[in-house]
C-alpha cells in the first residue's frame, strides 16, 4: 500500500527532503567549521586571556567528555599564565559549572589563590556557592583550610555544616569540637549523626545521637 505525501501549505515531498537535507549539509559543515576552530584554540603554543576564558566557559563544561579533558588539559598546560582568569572566573561568573571547573582547575594549579577564592566565597549570600567552597577546601592543601571549615561548621545551611563536619574530622579541626557538641542538638537528624561522627574521630569518645519520636 504506498501513502501518499500530505500535501500542506503546497510544498511537495521532494521539495521536503530536499528542505531537510540542505538543513543537514549546513549543520555538518557548520559543526566541522566548528570542530577545526576548537582543535587549533587547544593546539595554539600560547593562549590569550580571552582564549582561557572561551575555554574555561565553554569547553571545560561542554557535553562531550572527550572536549572536557581537553579543554583541561590545555589549561593546566598553561599553568600559572591562567590562574588570574580561572579565579576571577570562580569569583564572578554566573554560571555555577563554570566556578565549580574554573576552582577544580585552580587546586591543581595555585593553592593560594584558590585559597583566596574560597574565602571569599564562604562569605557569599548564596548556600550552593558556601556549600562549593566547602566541598573544595577538602580538597585543597593549604594552611588556610581549617580556618575556613571551622567557620563553615558553623554556617546557616546545614548542607554547607555536614561537609564542614566531616572536613573537620579528616584534617583535625580540633577547634571545631565546641561547634560539632552544639550540633548535636540541630533539629536534623543527620545532622547530630555527622556532628557525633565527626567528634568520635576527633575526641575518641563516642557521642549519643538523640533520635527523633514519633508522636504516639
Amino acid at each position: 500500500m504506498t501513502r501518499s505525501w500530505p500535501n500542506r501549505g503546497g510544498i511537495s515531498r521532494t521539495t521536503a527532503i530536499t528542505i531537510v537535507v540542505a538543513v543537514c549539509a549546513v549543520a555538518f559543515v557548520g559543526y566541522r567549521s566548528w570542530s577545526r576552530s576548537v582543535t587549533d584554540l587547544l593546539d595554539a603554543e600560547t593562549l590569550t586571556p580571552a582564549q582561557i576564558r572561551r575555554i574555561a566557559t565553554r569547553l571545560v563544561i561542554h557535553e562531550d567528555i572527550e572536549i572536557q579533558g581537553k579543554a583541561r588539559e590545555r589549561l593546566l598546560q598553561e599553568g600559572a599564565a591562567a590562574v588570574p582568569v580561572l579565579k576571577d572566573l570562580g569569583l564572578t561568573h554566573s554560571d555555577q559549572r563554570v566556578r565549580e571547573g574554573a576552582l577544580d582547575l585552580l587546586t591543581e594549579l595555585d593553592a593560594g589563590a584558590t585559597a583566596q577564592v574560597l574565602e571569599q566565597m564562604i562569605d557569599d549570600e548564596s548556600a550552593d556557592l558556601r556549600r562549593l567552597a566547602t566541598r573544595t577546601a577538602l580538597r585543597l592543601n593549604h594552611r588556610s583550610v581549617k580556618a575556613l571549615l571551622l567557620k563553615a561548621v558553623e554556617d546557616d545551611d546545614a548542607g554547607v555544616r555536614l561537609a564542614a563536619m566531616d572536613g573537620c574530622a579528616v584534617r583535625r579541626v580540633l577547634k571545631a569540637v565546641p561547634a560539632l557538641k552544639r550540633s548535636l542538638d540541630d533539629p536534623r537528624i543527620t545532622v547530630r549523626r555527622h556532628a557525633a561522627r565527626a567528634l568520635h574521630s576527633l575526641t575518641g569518645r563516642r557521642y549519643t545521637v538523640k533520635v527523633d519520636r514519633r508522636p504516639p
